[in-house]
């Protein structure tokens, strides 16, 4: 009964974060080609969508791209089903030619990041001060304030930063201290460096983290160690064409 009512409370927060950001997103059909980020995204996502892992091209981590471009492999697959497009070529230049269909399920998605991102916060916020109320005044305001709708309408690999921050936050330092709780900080504060370069001064900071909870015996010694090699696999996985195209990367850092 117990796993039953959990799963329902998930089922719950998972409905009222999908609404919530299909509810910001109500003015996505007002797209435009000329937002900052938003062509070198979805057009670097639509090219992986073709096959080529490697955008060759790293003035902002790819990360983002890649799970746009799985939105974009889902649309597809159901636009082949109903027998709208016959290959991926022929969505591809769909997509180009119908840009409300190109730019509208990204804003829905990076919207549904964003709010993922608050959620989060609002879930520290509880953990930390024991008040519901104070987490879903925060929840509501950070969502629904005429800012906070017009970020959610930008496709930004910032939007994924923000997310993959908040849930390394919460799995570094309120989760309980589990193992699954210290391999998902560094799978988060991974995702965040392959979303963008800046984030990488987190590390640090989550390697702080861990020492502290090494030294108050939360976690054995060696974690330490498994940190660093967790870190570098994570990022290999979630960017390998940093590693693979160096030459195409170097100049993001030179």
């Amino acid at each position: 009964m117990k796993k039953f009512r959990k799963l329902i409370l998930a089922s719950l927060i998972s409905l009222v974060i999908l609404l919530i950001s299909l509810l910001k997103a109500g003015s996505v059909l007002h797209y435009s080609t000329f937002e900052i980020d938003e062509p070198y995204v979805v057009r670097y996502a639509v090219g992986v969508l073709g096959g080529d892992l490697d955008p060759q091209w790293f003035a902002y981590h790819t990360l983002p791209m890649y799970l746009l471009s799985l939105l974009y492999f889902f649309i597809y697959v159901i636009y082949s089903l109903l027998g709208l497009v016959s290959s991926k070529i022929e969505f591809a230049s769909y997509l180009f030619d119908q840009s409300e269909v190109f730019f509208t399920s990204a804003r829905i998605l990076f919207s549904v990041v964003y709010t993922v991102g608050t959620f989060v916060l609002s879930l520290i916020l509880w953990k930390k001060f024991s008040s519901k109320a104070s987490a879903v005044i925060f929840f509501l305001v950070a969502n629904l304030t005429a800012d906070a709708i017009l970020a959610s309408n930008y496709v930004r690999v910032d939007t994924f930063v923000y997310a993959f921050l908040a849930l390394m936050l919460y799995f570094g330092t309120f989760a309980p201290k589990t193992l699954p709780s210290f391999l998902l900080s560094i799978v988060f504060g991974a995702a965040a460096f392959a979303s963008k370069f800046p984030a990488i001064v987190f590390f640090p900071i989550l390697l702080f983290q861990i020492v502290v909870d090494v030294r108050a015996r939360n976690y054995p010694r060696v974690y330490i160690a498994h940190f660093f090699i967790l870190a570098f696999a994570c990022v290999f996985l979630f960017m390998p064409y940093m590693f693979l195209d160096f030459t195409a990367y170097k100049p993001t850092i030179i």
